[in-house]
């Protein structure tokens, strides 16, 4: 009847009773141990004391009863079956000892229902400690679920939502209302191809594990990558009735993905850059250098007459003032990069400023047949402003200079405007104009827009990023628009806290 032995407190004062009840449990096959009481005391003492399987009992016993003996049992395993065994008991106290908790009584003249009544009560027990683990089990799951840090998705074998957990809907944006009854391609961003969603469909229901990277909308039109895997859950004949879909938020992972690629993709390039910077060092510096050493010897040289060796001194100078220049470049932008560069405010004139500057640099512009104009605002009005003169100078020069350098023909032109805190330069010219794509990389370190060592124009790459840094040590911004063959125009605004000379 059962395959394991039961413990049995058995509750009985006629020993002919317990005897015959003994028996016919033999008689079915029942291995059992059986604690045999016939006293309250007994009773109560075994029953606290020890774990049974079963509890039978006598309804009535000199002094107690099986009524009583059931709320003990109530109060100390109420989870044991409780089975009456009695003379005589009529229905209204036999239908009040199943209220109270009895899992069945039989009566004394008919011990052939005993092993049945055993039976299905020790079966009942099994099922209801099967179903408290089920139970318990589907509380762990469902609670695992709904705190789950991944995102997981119930849907019916055509796609419609019947459940997603709160990750689901912390990661979508969307309400309960928006997303029970509809599809996951609610979730859809446009940006994957279309034939990744045929291919999941055709994989999921032939019953297999689909996982990919997708790139989901949420409902304010943000996207973002998940990790998803999608399964399905079958019925007992092994059809498809739900799938499950599971999806991890991997936005910051391809973010950093992307950052490294990224950083990856500027080290080479500065590793190219430099690389190129150097090569190119090294010839703007050999080429005065062989210059000066070369004009030096032949200054030496008795055959030439005093007016060719002033040329030759000529010649010397102009390369050892561009050595210079390139040493004074390659110190400023070491100083900047090290923080090491101060600023010493003073107060200016700005028309002063430009005049003084146009006035030097004009020779220059004229040696190569352009003009050099300085356009100022309002020449009445004396503009004055606080600023490092010298920082400022040097920021003039090296965009006059490079205008000059970039221009055939034509002329470049300085100018200003006032703004309410603000003061607006510009140095315009008609040169050769920049590229779209560098307008922006010509003021990193290194970069020209011609990297090849017999470019036209020559430069080390390195005044702009000079005048950059500059501009931003004196708290403005830099920036240029150019169009190629069409010249360009150089911008810098500069605080303009205004000055009272009065």
């Amino acid at each position: 009847m059962l395959h394991r032995k039961l413990k049995i407190l058995y509750l009985e004062d006629v020993p002919l009773d317990a005897e015959l009840v003994i028996s016919k449990l033999i008689s079915e096959g029942l291995e059992m141990e059986i604690d045999l009481v016939s006293t309250e005391k007994g009773f109560v003492d075994f029953l606290s004391g020890n774990k049974y399987d079963l509890i039978l009992s006598d309804y009535n016993l000199p002094m107690y009863d099986g009524m009583t003996a059931l709320r003990q049992v109530q109060k100390v395993c109420s989870e044991v079956p409780f089975i009456c065994i009695s003379g005589t008991i009529g229905e209204d106290l036999a239908v009040e000892l199943l209220k109270e908790g009895a899992a069945d009584y039989v009566l004394k003249d008919r011990l052939e229902r005993l092993p049945y009544a055993i039976r299905r009560a020790l079966n009942e027990v099994e099922e209801k400690n099967a179903r408290k683990v089920a139970e318990t089990e589907l509380k762990k799951l469902s609670k695992a679920v709904e705190n789950s840090p991944v995102s997981i998705c119930i849907t019916d074998k055509n796609g419609l939502i019947e459940y997603a957990n709160p990750r689901f809907y912390e990661m979508s944006g969307y309400t309960v209302e928006e997303v029970v009854g509809n599809k996951t391609a609610i979730l859809r961003s446009g940006l994957m191809y279309k034939g990744l969603y045929k291919d999941m469909w055709v994989t999921i229901l032939s019953g297999k594990i689909w996982k990919g990277e997708l790139i989901n909308k949420n409902s304010n039109g943000e996207i973002y990558w998940v990790n998803k895997s999608i399964s399905s859950i079958t019925d007992a004949e092994g059809q498809i009735i739900h799938f499950v879909s599971v999806d991890e938020d991997i936005t910051e992972k391809k973010r950093s993905e992307e950052e490294l690629i990224s950083a990856k993709e500027r080290a080479e390039e500065s590793d190219r850059l430099k690389s190129s910077f150097l090569a190119n060092m090294s010839h703007e510096i050999r080429t005065p250098l062989n210059s000066i050493i070369g004009f030096s010897e032949l200054l030496t040289d008795p055959d030439f007459d005093q007016e060719r060796k002033l040329g030759f001194v000529s010649v010397i100078i102009e390369n050892g003032n561009n050595l210079l220049t390139i040493i004074n470049d390659i110190l400023d932008i070491s100083r900047l990069a090290a923080g090491k560069v101060r600023v010493h405010n003073t107060f200016l004139s700005v028309p002063q400023l430009i005049f003084g500057i146009q006035k030097e640099l004009v020779f220059k512009a004229r040696e190569k047949g352009i003009e050099l104009i300085a356009t100022l605002e309002n020449q009445n009005d004396e503009v004055m402003f606080e600023s490092d003169a010298d920082r400022l100078k040097q920021i003039f020069y090296n965009l006059i200079n490079n205008a000059i350098k970039f221009t055939e023909s034509g002329y470049v032109e300085v100018k200003y405007t006032v703004k309410e805190k603000t003061i607006l330069f510009a140095v315009k010219d008609t040169g050769i104009g920049i590229p779209h794509d560098f307008q922006e990389k010509i003021f990193h370190e290194f970069i020209q827009v011609e990297s090849s060592l017999s470019r036209k124009h020559g430069g080390n790459g390195l005044g702009l990023s000079i005048t950059k840094n500059l501009v931003e040590l004196l708290k403005g911004k830099i920036w240029v628009e150019s169009e190629p063959g069409n010249g360009s125009t150089f911008y810098f605004e500069l605080p303009y806290p205004r000055v009272d000379m009065k």
